[in-house]
């Protein structure tokens, strides 16, 4: 909780650059933590929620703060599966908190994969797994639906070309 209130405060309020919260993670966070579940949901709560704007009853997310962080995620999603599976729960969460805004979980796993921060696995891997602890899976599948039409077209396209 201290953790992610701190990287709260780091990444919405005080805009840190991404070198501040290096530092401030590395003085803070315990090497091992970093790597856990926990730690890795917090990250991704913390730098998708900078991400997030609200417009009266609309919510927006700005694909270009995500970019600004891919240095942070990358370091500690650091291309692990699990570590990836987590960021995505993490995503799931927000969004539920959020009561399911249009569009917004899908503009994460957009620009998540587009900018190679989650790989294909992690993701069918998501939407394979229904572990009931993970509130709102339901209704988050079925807002990215679209995604995971596309992704299975282009895996199917890959397979046609080789």
């Amino acid at each position: 909780e201290n953790v992610q209130r701190e990287l709260n405060h780091l990444l919405l309020e005080g805009k840190a650059t991404n070198e501040a919260v290096f530092d401030w993670i590395d003085a803070n966070v315990d090497d091992t933590r970093t790597t856990e579940g926990p730690f890795i949901r917090a990250l991704m709560t913390s730098v998708c929620s900078s991400a997030i704007s609200e417009a009266g009853d609309k919510y927006k997310v700005d694909a270009e703060v995500i970019k600004s962080r891919i240095a942070l995620l990358q370091r500690y999603l650091d291309h692990k599966a699990e570590h990836e599976l987590q960021a995505l729960y993490a995503l799931q969460a927000l969004v539920h908190k959020l009561e399911h805004p249009s569009d917004v979980l899908r503009t994460f796993f957009d620009t998540l994969y587009d900018e190679d921060i989650i790989s294909e696995d992690a993701f069918n891997q998501w939407d394979q797994n229904d572990d009931p602890a993970e509130a709102g899976k339901g209704v988050a599948r079925s807002s990215v639906v679209q995604f995971f039409n596309w992704l299975r077209e282009a895996e199917e396209d890959s397979q046609e070309d080789s």
